[in-house]
């Protein structure tokens, strides 16, 4: 039963993601002619020329990509990713249709690009986060991070999407709506890649001081965070030293600075940002990379 909880769960979530990616291309993109990359820019591009369904479009583009993700990212993403293709096809078309005689809801091409932009990354990152997609670009993103794991996912679909723009901006004859194209893919990405792996999570802390039992107390204590002491030793003076290395998270490093000024004021402190951590309280060791 408890099985069966978190399927359905994933695919609520799923169906969610879905509907929003919908609405992203049906109410802002579509409308403005704005091709916000990958398959659904394409599509819209193809409806714009021949007046072909955009969701029908996505779904017979997407048959070869899919046949790929099948092959090289297994049965379980296809399902979801098929899943999720199907239902923002349908609800892409259903709302054009729901819509046909409404005003558009702007016909602002920079505040349909935005709009648009932050609506699909919500939607397409939903749909990421429970091992499924669109389909498209978002495959072709996964099965190059294969091979370039060091590379976002965000990254990977700006630059396959980018190709699509440029393309796009050679057919319309129209520089200006491909500087909007470019605005939606890139704001796109950034949502997507917020979405996956969030902000920085946190602040590496590294201290050296005279007094690192009583900071290393108080961080434990009064902060409960983690502390690794290192040995070290001054450089000038020759004189053995401990090292203070900790994480803490971006919302307590105000109290970690405020405890280590009062506890000494002398110590040497270096701040940088913590951006992927493993282990107790942060990711698990062998978190999918998406």
């Amino acid at each position: 039963m408890k099985k069966f909880g978190k399927y359905l769960f994933t695919y609520l979530k799923l169906t969610a993601g879905a509907v929003i990616y919908a609405l992203s291309v049906a109410l802002f993109l579509d409308p403005c002619v704005i091709i916000p990359g990958g398959v659904s820019g394409v599509s819209i591009l193809l409806n714009h020329f021949f007046g072909f369904p955009t969701g029908v479009l996505i779904l017979i583009i997407n048959i070869p990509i899919l046949i790929l993700g099948l092959i090289f990212l297994g049965r379980k993403f296809l399902i979801r990713t098929i899943y999720a293709t199907v239902i923002s096809s349908v609800m892409i078309d259903m709302i054009k249709y729901l819509m046909r005689n409404a005003q558009p809801l702007t016909t602002d091409k920079m505040l349909a690009s935005i709009a648009g932009a932050v609506v699909m990354g919500v939607g397409c990152g939903i749909m990421m986060l429970s091992d499924g997609s669109t389909g498209g670009t978002e495959i072709i993103a996964k099965l190059l991070r294969k091979p370039f794991p060091q590379l976002k996912t965000g990254v990977l679909l700006f630059i396959t999407d980018a190709m699509i723009v440029a393309v796009s901006a050679i057919l319309l004859k129209d520089v200006e709506n491909a500087i909007f194209d470019a605005i939606t893919i890139f704001i796109t990405a950034k949502i997507i890649d917020l979405m996956l792996y969030g902000k920085d999570e946190a602040k590496l802390l590294i201290i050296m001081s005279n007094r690192s039992d009583i900071l290393c107390s108080g961080l434990l204590e009064k902060l409960d965070v983690g502390v690794t002491l290192a040995d070290g030793q001054g450089g000038y003076t020759g004189a053995p030293k401990k090292i203070i290395i900790c994480v803490v998270k971006k919302q307590i490093l105000h109290k970690a600075k405020k405890l280590v000024r009062e506890l000494d004021d002398t110590a040497f402190m270096v701040v940088t940002s913590a951006s992927e951590i493993y282990g107790e309280g942060y990711k698990k060791h062998g978190t999918v990379e998406l």
